[in-house]
């Protein structure tokens, strides 16, 4: 069954997906990872640069529903060091990176 396979590789994964998590940034210097989980999608950013203090993995509960609405929300998500990575991801443009992330 299902559960069977997932109780087998839960250990792997490690505690609240930590291992998961180490692993992607460990991997690349940027993961953009969107869920969704019971109709609610949910936005995350696992950057390099955004744990040099630290661990840090920004995620935010997305309420938009349609592209226009989701791209205003990730404008007004990108700020500060956020913003940073995504003008990163965007070759130098906030507004290319919002974009880039959208096609995803």
């Amino acid at each position: 069954s299902d559960t069977d396979g997932q109780e087998k590789y839960a250990s792997t994964i490690g505690e609240n997906g930590i291992g998961l998590k180490q692993a992607s940034a460990f991997l690349s210097d940027l993961s953009i990872v969107f869920t969704c989980n019971n109709g609610k999608l949910s936005f995350g950013l696992i950057a390099r640069s955004l744990c040099q203090d630290g661990p840090w993995l920004p995620s935010f509960d997305m309420r938009g529903n349609t592209e226009v609405e989701l791209r205003e929300e990730l404008s007004s998500i990108c700020t500060g060091h956020i913003g940073e990575v995504v003008v990163t991801y965007g070759d130098g443009s906030l507004v290319a990176g919002i974009e880039r992330i959208l096609t995803h």
